[in-house]
């Protein structure tokens, strides 16, 4: 049997499987999704079972603003953090992840070092 809340699978007792599905009737309470522009670090063409145990617990138990930036299937997101830091940024930073595209980090950040640049001028004056 495969729990897709968990992702783990497990051996059930054939008397333990019904037919019928309870609950059925009920939407989906899950969206597919993928963290935007990053993939695991070392050009791995997926991610190792112990990252995504870690991501799981880290992601579980926090509280995410969810960016959509790209709408497709699945949605390609940015979580940020109460702090207003992309966990994304957090999984380069400790080498679990790269950057697929690293300009279109750079951009942003170049954009950010322009706009505190710009806001502290126009204080001054």
């Amino acid at each position: 049997m495969f729990f897709v809340d968990y992702g783990t699978k497990d051996s059930v007792d054939s008397r333990d499987i019904r037919l019928n599905i309870m609950l059925e009737e009920l939407p989906t309470v899950s969206i597919c999704c993928k963290l935007y522009n990053i993939r695991p670090s070392g050009g791995q063409p997926r991610w190792s079972t112990e990252t995504l145990d870690i991501i799981h617990r880290e992601i579980v138990v926090k509280e995410f603003r969810v960016n959509v930036k790209v709408m497709s299937h699945p949605l390609q997101i940015v979580l940020m953090n109460k702090r207003n830091i992309s966990y994304s940024d957090e999984l380069v930073n400790r080498n679990y992840a790269e950057f697929i595209d690293p300009s279109l980090r750079n951009k942003k950040k170049k954009w950010k070092k322009a706009k505190k640049g710009f806001m502290r001028n126009e204080i001054d004056t």
